[in-house]
C-alpha cells in the first residue's frame, strides 16, 4: 500500500466529504519561463509519473503545482 501525501475531511450539518488527491502536476525547471511540467497519477499501487513518453513508479509524491482531489460524500443525516 502507498502513502497518500494528504486527505482532507470536511463536515457539515448532514455530510462528510472526504478527498484525497488523484493526480498533481509539477514544474521542473529554475523559473515559470523555463522548465517542464510532469504529472503524477494516483494508482492502486503507487503514484505514476508521466514525463513525456518515461513513465517511472514512486511509492509518495513529493511535490505538485496543482492538486487534482477526488471527492466521496457520505450523507450522515437523511433530512
Amino acid at each position: 500500500m502507498h502513502e497518500t501525501p494528504m486527505v482532507l475531511i470536511i463536515v457539515s450539518f448532514d455530510r462528510m466529504y472526504y478527498l484525497r488527491p488523484r493526480a498533481a502536476v509539477e514544474h521542473r525547471g529554475p523559473s515559470i519561463h523555463s522548465g517542464h511540467y510532469v504529472c503524477h497519477v494516483d494508482e492502486a499501487h503507487g503514484w505514476l509519473t508521466l514525463d513525456d513518453e518515461d513513465v517511472t513508479e514512486h511509492s509518495t509524491l513529493n511535490r505538485a503545482y496543482i492538486i487534482c482531489f477526488e471527492m466521496v460524500i457520505f450523507i450522515l443525516y437523511d433530512t
